[in-house]
């Protein structure tokens, strides 16, 4: 009988050979190729899991583009999706890229481009290889290449002497968490793409920014009021405290987060505030009492996404909070006017309250600095403090 891992590497070194569609112009491939509808995010309360439907838009980090797709499928059709898509399954080369595709999926068991190259020897770290290295891959013998990685972060991600033996037929890989464990290539999961951007440095997002749909997104190192975090957006970056439509940019300010090991974004400051007396719009309906919201960069009120955390919006009636046990005496539901965003959704928040932010700008806006990283590097001013709770006193 034919070893199957054989046969992976024959179908994936006849693709490579194969013209792939074409990339888009621009950033990532075109959204639209084929059409797909846009999938809920895990941040908050979905009225519905969108297990079947897909992220509409690609994520642009460090050079490459990444895309979350929720359609379920086997790990080999998902790997011709991505190479329709001018791709592949994800590969992982770093701990910072770990952490990004843990934040992209919400820690859910996602299919990436890891496999077995010799079904014989599945329980050997040196036996796997990435779909992307097919080619070297096919010609090592089941050698495997680890590519530009150590083995080392490979050890720490995919320890399989710390797991019992993987089933023979068990050759492809899913990413749980910041873990990778080994799965049969039949099981139907959702999955994560990659492949090369095409944009020019000069189109770029000046560094540490990240690139999204003609913005640029930043997340402060430091902690700060809501108020002093709104005016660093407007005069260090040109921009505002970001606004959040879609579950494609909220994966994209998750995946600013890279320096913690969790799949959940912290709580940071995001541009949205309760709105006093509140103009009701018709196009979305609100519940009796129910306060509406704002975004500060003037592109409109809340609409129903990102979802609020359980226990909020909190409702007030005459200045005291009603129906939920977050609000307090000592912090009373009309005191918490200004909204922060985490892993579980919107909550409402004490406006000086000391959180990290994302500032979000038209990139046509950025300042074209000569140091690309001046904006970001300042010292915590003025009620600014680090995001590790320490503070540095101006030089004299």
């Amino acid at each position: 009988m034919a070893n199957p891992s054989r046969l992976i590497n024959i179908l994936l070194a006849l693709l490579s050979h194969h013209q792939l569609t074409r990339l888009a112009f621009g950033l990532c491939p075109a959204p639209s190729d084929p059409p797909m509808a846009s999938d809920d995010f895990y941040l908050g309360n979905s009225p519905s899991a969108g297990e079947d439907e897909i992220d509409s838009q690609w994520l642009e980090h460090s050079g490459f583009c990444y895309r979350y797709v929720g359609r379920r499928k086997a790990w080999y059709p998902a790997e011709l999706v991505c190479r329709h898509w001018g791709g592949h399954l994800v590969s992982i080369r770093s701990t910072e890229e770990n952490r990004l595709i843990g934040k992209l999926t919400g820690c859910r068991r996602v299919w990436i481009g890891r496999f077995a190259t010799d079904l014989h020897r599945i329980g050997e770290p040196s036996s796997y290889d990435w779909t992307e290295d097919e080619g070297a891959a096919a010609s090592s013998s089941g050698n495997g290449s680890s590519g530009a990685a150590d083995a080392g972060f490979y050890q720490s991600c995919h320890n399989v002497s710390t797991q019992s033996m993987p089933d023979r037929h068990a050759g492809a890989l899913l990413a749980e968490g910041l873990a990778w464990t080994n799965e049969h290539y039949h099981e139907r999961l959702p999955f994560v793409c990659k492949t090369a951007s095409t944009v020019h440095d000069a189109g770029r997002c000046s560094s540490p920014m990240s690139q999204f749909n003609g913005h640029c997104y930043w997340l402060s190192d430091f902690v700060t009021s809501f108020v002093d975090a709104s005016l660093h957006c407007e005069r260090e970056l040109g921009g505002h405290l970001a606004s959040v439509h879609s579950p494609a940019e909220a994966r994209l300010i998750a995946s600013l987060e890279l320096d913690k090991d969790t799949c959940q974004l912290s709580t940071v400051w995001i541009g949205l505030i309760r709105q006093s007396p509140c103009r009701r719009s018709h196009a979305y309906p609100v519940r009796e009492n129910e306060p509406c919201y704002q975004w500060t960069d003037f592109s409109g009120e809340l609409s129903g996404y990102p979802y609020w955390a359980n226990g909020h919006p909190l409702q007030t009636d005459d200045g005291l909070p009603t129906g939920n046990t977050a609000g307090s005496q000592d912090q009373p539901a009309w005191t918490m006017n200004c909204v922060t965003l985490s892993g579980d959704g919107l909550r409402n928040e004490r406006c000086h309250s000391r959180r990290r932010f994302v500032c979000k700008v038209q990139q046509e806006k950025v300042h074209h600095r000569t140091d690309a990283t001046a904006a970001t590097s300042e010292e915590p001013g003025m009620g600014e403090s680090r995001a590790d709770g320490s503070s540095k006193e101006k030089k004299k």
